[in-house]
């Protein structure tokens, strides 16, 4: 929810799609779609519909879980942290690699904290090392 409200208070970003597992069960983010045009939420989606989101996308973020090993496969810039200790693995051995943008640890990020992260990333960074790393 926090991320989704940085990204609408940058006026760059256009669309922002969110895609949510079976076990998410807030109403937060559906009613905030349901408000915003901007936000197109997807759920349960199959693997080629997931697919296609992400290739219709040009950024991620992702917690440091197995969507971020599908969003390394199609190759885009990604911020991605942790929130639960395991994934603190997978992510310190992405951030090694430099495969994504470092978030480090996402629990305590308020809308401000991912607004910065965002605007840093989007408007400060280049990709192509992190495309690279990915590939490898």
């Amino acid at each position: 929810m926090k991320t989704i409200e940085a990204l609408l208070e940058i006026k760059q970003i256009k669309k922002i799609n969110t895609v949510l597992g079976g076990a998410y069960l807030d109403d937060d983010i559906l009613n905030l779609a349901a408000d915003n045009p901007k936000i197109k939420t997807h759920r349960n989606l199959s693997e080629p519909e997931l697919v296609e989101v992400m290739n219709n996308s040009n950024f991620g973020i992702a917690p440091a879980s197995t969507i971020l090993y599908e969003l390394c496969c199609i190759k885009m810039p990604i911020l991605s942290g942790y929130y639960v200790e395991n994934q603190k693995n997978v992510y310190y051995e992405f951030s090694k690699k430099g495969a994504i943008f470092k978030g480090g640890d996402f629990s305590n990020y308020t809308i401000l904290d991912f607004k910065k992260k965002i605007e840093e990333i989007i408007f400060e960074s280049s990709y192509n090392n992190f495309i690279d790393s990915q590939k490898s």
